[in-house]
């Protein structure tokens, strides 16, 4: 799943970001330099995510969230984690600051769950948790996620 990246491609710590939408557009930036996405399906993309924010509850609590995506425009399944400063607003009531994006082919449905629900459960984890929301070690980082 991760193995062909490096802990830096996938690991997006500390940035400042002002909404969804520009997370949004990170995110697709991040998949175009890892050669996940082509650039003219980033707006297909962005497009996917705002939609199934409208659709979807991807806020887990305690500044999580699991933006997620299955499209033919995918061309290998992945999980990024973005962790920002300043955290940005995502509902009325919540606001993330850390992030795991999974993007999956439209193929790998079981996959795109199965990394749903071991990254829901790590989430609840406090000691990993406290690395997802502390560490400056990415491949701390990504091992946890891996694991």
């Amino acid at each position: 799943m991760l193995n062909s990246f490096s802990c830096d491609d996938l690991c997006v710590l500390d940035i400042e970001l002002k909404d969804k939408k520009e997370l949004f557009e990170k995110i697709v930036e991040v998949a175009e330099n890892l050669d996940i996405i082509n650039a003219e399906d980033k707006n297909t993309i962005v497009e996917a995510f705002i939609k199934k924010e409208k659709n979807t509850v991807t806020y887990l609590g305690n500044e999580y969230s699991i933006p997620h995506v299955r499209s033919e425009k995918i061309k290998k399944h992945c999980v990024i984690y973005i962790r920002t400063v300043n955290g940005i607003k995502w509902s009325d009531d919540d606001k993330v600051k850390n992030i795991f994006v999974i993007l999956s082919k439209n193929t790998d449905r079981d996959l795109h769950i199965d990394t749903l629900m071991n990254i829901s459960k790590k989430v609840l984890s406090k000691k990993s948790s406290d690395i997802f929301k502390n560490s400056k070690n990415t491949e701390e980082i990504l091992s946890i996620i891996k694991s």
